[in-house]
């Protein structure tokens, strides 16, 4: 046997109950993991590597993420990598999928080479795509033939007129999922050109009015009160009353402290870069600069409270998750800056396991740091450079000495640290 399960489970967490275990019990179970296989060509008499392909869960059409996991022949999980965002990590659900499968597979797990893998991938995922292709309505469950053929035999009955009469749901008023017509509702005449009845729709409105638009919202609201549709129109919930005395403020001991950071905030450094001479290519640039000079003491409150207004005040400024990235990029022999700042001033919204781990256990490690080194850290939220207001920063914490900032807080929660001791995390 490739691997036994308590491998899996100590690589994982031991936790079986942790969200990539789970998904990956449901990515095989719906058959996403559709090619999976030991790879001759990169394993050798000590290592057996393991490659699979999944279907991406958001894009199914797209390319499959590609993992890669390498065991002992002991059994021991040497390493795996996927293609996915979250793969880095290696504990995605993909990669854990990977390992339950060769767990089932055992020692009957497919080989195969890169090359049979380059040619048959496509075939494999088209296969497994089918079972996702629309069908007709005609085809679904809840629509029964019974049903099918009543609602063809009232069209016929309907045929020479230009009007859908009432007898259409005459003998299904009394059930939630009958046709709904009225003698106000105009169609066009059945199509000659139809031979079956699932060759599409025989008959559709013509031009309808807003009256008649009307007319049919509301008999579907009375008449299908359960469907999506009328869900959609009236709304899924009650409406949510928010209670305005239970919006957080900033109380007076805090904004001392907001004041005292911006107060000893000047130094020699942000002067020299403040005087260094710029010359805008555009206008606006020039503008932008100048709409930067807020009150930056009320964008620190405000953006502690409001992850909105927190979004927003930081979109078109350096902060210190991106300052880096962007020094580095200067080193770039063949720069890209028009792609660079549509990704830094637009960027596309992004989330995993690991950042949902940083941010539930953050907390609990400034609380586990104010106890150890006995010192007041206060949170804020983003603080502004004054004499440089295009720089940003949102720190953990600020450490204060006799009530002056002395120094910041950084907190990182590597999600290594979850299952794994200090010394092999760091």
């Amino acid at each position: 046997m490739l691997l036994n399960i308590t491998d899996i489970l100590l690589w994982t967490g031991n936790n079986p109950n942790q969200k990539n275990i789970h998904d990956a019990q449901l990515i095989l179970s719906a058959g996403h993991l559709f090619k999976c296989g030991i790879n001759s060509e990169k394993s050798d008499n000590n290592v057996t590597v393991v490659t699979a392909l999944c279907i991406q869960t958001s894009h199914m059409k797209e390319k499959p993420h590609e993992i890669n996991a390498k065991i002992s022949k002991a059994g021991k999980i040497i390493a795996i990598a996927c293609s996915c965002k979250a793969g880095l990590g290696e504990m995605c659900k993909h990669a854990v999928a990977t390992l339950f499968y060769c767990y089932r597979k055992g020692d009957d797990l497919e080989i195969f080479s890169c090359t049979d893998l380059k040619c048959s991938w496509r075939t494999a995922h088209t296969n497994a795509l089918k079972k996702y292709d629309p069908a007709p309505i005609t085809d679904h469950p809840c629509f029964s033939k019974s049903k099918g053929d009543k609602f063809s035999q009232n069209l016929n009955k309907s045929s020479s007129s230009n009007t859908l009469v009432d007898d259409v749901s005459s003998e299904d008023d009394s059930d939630s999922n009958s046709i709904i017509a009225d003698d106000n509702i105009t169609v066009m005449k059945k199509s000659n050109s139809s031979k079956k009845s699932n060759e599409g729709p025989k008959y559709l409105l013509q031009n309808p009015t807003p009256e008649q638009y009307t007319l049919m919202f509301e008999k579907i609201k009375q008449g299908l009160p359960e469907s999506a549709f009328t869900k959609h129109l009236l709304g899924r919930h009650e409406p949510i009353v928010v209670d305005k005395n239970s919006t957080p403020s900033i109380s007076d001991e805090e904004k001392a402290i907001i004041s005292a950071i911006f107060l000893n905030q000047r130094t020699e450094l942000m002067e020299d870069i403040k005087n260094t001479k710029v010359n805008y290519k555009q206008e606006c640039c020039k503008n932008t600069m100048k709409d930067y000079y807020e009150d930056f003491e009320a964008i620190c409150a405000n953006t502690k409270l409001n992850y909105a207004d927190w979004h927003k005040a930081r979109r078109f400024r350096i902060t210190g998750s991106v300052c880096y990235k962007l020094y580095t990029y200067t080193k770039n022999k063949k720069p890209d800056w028009k792609k660079q700042a549509k990704e830094l001033f637009d960027p596309s919204s992004f989330t995993s396991e690991y950042t949902e781990y940083g941010k539930k256990t953050e907390a609990e490690a400034r609380s586990l740091f104010i106890e150890k080194v006995k010192k007041t850290v206060v949170e804020t939220g983003l603080v502004i450079s004054k004499q440089n207001p295009w720089l940003a920063y949102s720190p953990d914490g600020i450490i204060l000495t006799d009530g002056v900032p002395s120094a910041l807080l950084e907190i990182k929660c590597p999600f290594k640290g979850k299952s794994k001791g200090i010394i092999e995390t760091v």
